[in-house]
């Protein structure tokens, strides 16, 4: 159980991350 939660919280982070990197593409445009 607190493996899975590790993972979930590690996928959200990455998920956050690759979202930021687009937003700021998106205003270099």
């Amino acid at each position: 159980m607190k493996e899975s939660l590790m993972i979930f919280l590690t996928i959200k982070m990455v998920m956050n991350q690759l979202e930021l990197r687009l937003k700021k593409n998106h205003l270099r445009r």
